[in-house]
């Protein structure tokens, strides 16, 4: 709406931003009916990006909003150098995120199943470690600290004098509580030599809420590049882990409908170059499974709140 109206800030222009926001077709046909994703968001959103023939790939996208991958790790502001990204548009986009997450055991959002399949994935990632144990007595030591712990080893490799082992931990109260007792505990050991390789760099909870977090914005993200390019007849290309990698899983543009969750109801799919990989079937069998992991979701930050409380009057 920046281009419409003529005025540059974002907050100046939100009134009529909302207004144009309401006639944009992103909006009526897409946003509008994704739960979470409210007027003033999407305005603002479409205020940074301004038209999507701006971006002939996500990828495109994903660089100019701040979500692009640099040197294996995420694009983010180092001091006394200039962003290479649209910081705001990040923060709007990220917003987008946040909502679908704090709102999403009331709303029941698609994205937010999204976010709870991807935070499963990673956490079931952060729970398993490499250790490495040199001597004889650290490795009789070490793997009694892995029992008492609830871990699990799952591969192991042993040689003169040295143990190498995958091992997954269990939870006791909390996702990764008894990982980090291991982690905590491995650093008393003071006979033999112990070496703990993570297959998440940061296996802690907060670190796996924000991958989870960050992994479906981008997803949504390229489903709005895809919707909005489709809706102006723009050329759509399969995304790169479909073309290049490979992947049979390709999930499309989702909407809040219990009865159709796929935003294009077959409209599109004779000039999708997607249409191959694309699975209705499968994606709605995800989702309802997800229905049940909401209910889990909704019962734990109940209890969390009761525990807050709880501490709180004593």
């Amino acid at each position: 709406f920046q281009a419409e109206d003529g005025i540059r800030d974002v907050e100046r222009s939100r009134g009529l931003g909302d207004v144009y926001k309401r006639q944009h077709p992103l909006w009526t046909e897409y946003l509008s009916k994704v739960k979470s994703i409210g007027g003033v968001l999407t305005g603002q959103f479409l205020a940074y990006v301004i038209d999507i023939e701006r971006f002939p790939t996500v990828a495109k996208l994903w660089k100019w909003l701040g979500w692009a991958v640099v040197d294996g790790r995420a694009e983010r502001r180092v001091k006394g150098q200039k962003a290479s990204f649209n910081p705001r548009g990040k923060a709007i986009t990220w917003k987008m995120g946040s909502q679908i997450v704090m709102q999403g055991t009331r709303t029941r959002s698609v994205y937010f199943r999204l976010y709870l399949k991807f935070f499963d994935e990673y956490l079931e990632r952060a729970r398993r470690v490499w250790v490495r144990v040199r001597g004889a007595d650290a490795v009789k030591k070490v793997l009694g600290m892995i029992v008492s712990m609830g871990g699990e080893v799952l591969q192991e490799e042993s040689g003169a004098d040295v143990w190498r082992g995958l091992v997954r931990f269990t939870d006791s109260v909390k996702p990764l509580d008894n990982l980090q007792k291991f982690l905590n505990a491995i650093k008393r050991v003071k006979v033999g030599r112990v070496e703990v390789e993570p297959l998440l760099r940061n296996p802690t909870l907060a670190h796996v809420r924000a991958m989870a977090l960050r992994k479906m914005i981008k997803i949504l993200l390229e489903h709005i590049w895809h919707v909005w390019r489709v809706l102006k007849g723009l050329p759509v290309g399969a995304p790169y882990v479909i073309e290049r990698l490979n992947h049979k899983d390709f999930i499309p543009p989702l909407v809040d409908d219990p009865k159709n969750p796929i935003w294009c109801e077959g409209k599109y799919c004779h000039n999708c170059p997607l249409s191959k990989v694309c699975n209705p079937m499968y994606v709605r069998e995800m989702l309802a499974r997800l229905e049940k992991k909401i209910e889990e979701v909704r019962r734990m930050r109940q209890l969390m709140k009761m525990q807050v409380g709880g501490g709180a009057n004593e």
